[in-house]
This record gives C-alpha cells, structure tokens and sequence, in this order.
C-alpha cells in the first residue's frame, strides 16, 4: 500500500530530474507547497487513466454488496462509489468468473434482453447499467435458481487519499501512475512536450508490467 506523501514525494523526484535537464521551468519557480498541491489534485485522474490503459489490477479492492433479485434468474449489485473497473465478479452456479462489465449501449448487453441470448451459468455475461433509483449497478445473467448470492467482486478502486492505493512502491504500476501524475501536473503548466514524454514512459512502464 503507497500513501499521498510516497507519492508526491516520488513525483517531485521525477521532476526535479526533468527540471535539471531544462534551464528555464516554470514548476521549479513554485514553491514546495503549491508544488505538492499541484501533484495531489492531478493522483485521482493520473489513477483512472493508468486503469484504463492497464491489463493489470492497478489498485484492486473487495467489493461487498447484498444482489437484488429481479426473480428471473436476473439481478443486480449497486457499485460502491469508488468503483472504476471491473476486475472479478462470480455469482454462486457460475461455472466461470466474469473480467469484463459491458456498457449499457452494446450489442452485448442488448442481447440479455431476451432470456434466450442472454447469459446463463456457463456463460455469464456482466452490464454497467443504472437501478431505478439511478444508481451505478453491475447487472448480472444470469443466475438458475433462486440463491443469488456474490461469491467474487474485485473492482479497480477510485483514488482516496485517507485509504492510500493498494500497490507496491516497487511496482511497475506505481512508476506509471508517478510518471502520468507528472504529466498531468506539466499539463496545468501548458508544458505539453514535456506532459506526452511523462505519459509515454507511464504507458512503457505497464506495457513492461503486463510482460512481466
């Protein structure tokens, strides 16, 4: 587990570095407290998008969740609010474990509409929809049997900096996620040469991790 201050402290490394090899940065005329506040503004963005770029769990967190049972072999779990992706998901009966939640607009999740192409207990098939309260849920197809009950929910979890992000300070993902809240926070700074070589190298960092 890395904290909010491993972190900063790592990305004004980085930056110092860069800093040395350019004479005239603005970011080094700043003062170390709009420095660190620069860095911890851009760590939330910097996460989702190392998320979203990776093949890997980032920063994975156990979900717990009671299903709501539409009585159809269907139903759905609310998401917590720090969920970004979905990583592992099982229902009880599953012969396998679901990766991958499709979006509500695809050709996927139209199919489970109907109870003869929807997803069943061999092929179980997830959806990023809404309940009718408006919430963020995970619907599931489909369940045979009236227990329905979550046996695995792993998702990539929102940044919050009180619970810090749920990896190594050795990891590659950690090198990515420094590089990538460097380029963002050279983004604010309209630096944008600088911004794209800080993603480039996150991008090679889990490019190398997957790999690995």
């Amino acid at each position: 587990m890395v904290n909010k201050d491993e972190i900063i402290s790592k990305v004004k490394a980085i930056m110092n570095e860069i800093g040395e090899e350019e004479t005239n940065s603005s970011l080094l005329d700043e003062d170390t407290i709009k420095i660190d506040q620069y860095i911890e503004s851009c760590i939330g963005d910097a996460l989702a998008m190392i998320v979203l770029k990776s093949a890997i769990p980032v920063n994975p967190k156990k979900g717990t969740s009671n299903p709501v049972n539409n009585n159809d072999g269907t139903g759905y779990i609310v998401l917590p609010d720090d969920f970004l992706k979905l990583i592992a998901f099982k229902m009880e009966g599953w012969k396998r474990t679901v990766s991958e939640a499709f979006p509500l607009d695809s050709e996927k999740a139209k199919q489970q509409s109907n109870e003869y192409t929807r997803g069943g207990n061999n092929k179980p098939v997830c959806v990023l929809s809404y309940s009718p309260e408006g919430k963020k849920v995970l619907e599931y197809y489909s369940v045979t049997g009236s227990n329905h009950t979550v046996s695995v929910f792993v998702y990539e979890a929102s940044y919050e900096p009180s619970s810090g992000i749920n990896m190594e300070s050795s990891d590659a993902v950690f090198y990515a996620l420094c590089y990538m809240t460097a380029g963002l926070v050279y983004s604010i700074f309209e630096n944008q040469a600088t911004a794209e070589e800080m993603q480039k190298i996150a991008i090679n960092y889990i490019n190398n991790a997957v790999s690995h």
